[in-house]
């Protein structure tokens, strides 16, 4: 099982990628995954995650500063300190 950061940063991106009419082989594609790896990701059930590599190549793709999805809102992203965006990214890797 995933954990709860874990959840909203895949939800904040398959939103991301719903939202910009991306599929899951095109997100696949962009990250060297299959279209299964993606459904597994963004099934909670499944422990898989993005790495942070991907995570930067999905927010460089969206347009998006990478604390943005870390944060609930863009305006939390612009406050966030750097010792709260690394507590977060640590809390992730979990």
């Amino acid at each position: 099982m995933k954990s709860a950061i874990q959840n909203d940063v895949i939800f904040r991106i398959r939103s991301l990628r719903e939202k910009n009419g991306y599929s899951q082989l095109r997100i696949a594609e962009l990250l060297g995954l299959s279209s299964g790896q993606v459904g597994n990701i963004e099934t909670p059930k499944q422990p898989h995650k993005y790495t942070l590599a991907q995570l930067e190549v999905l927010s460089n793709e969206f347009h998006i500063p990478i604390e943005q999805l870390f944060c609930s809102t863009a305006e939390e992203a612009s406050r966030i300190t750097i010792k709260e965006l690394v507590h977060k990214i640590i809390e992730y890797q979990k």
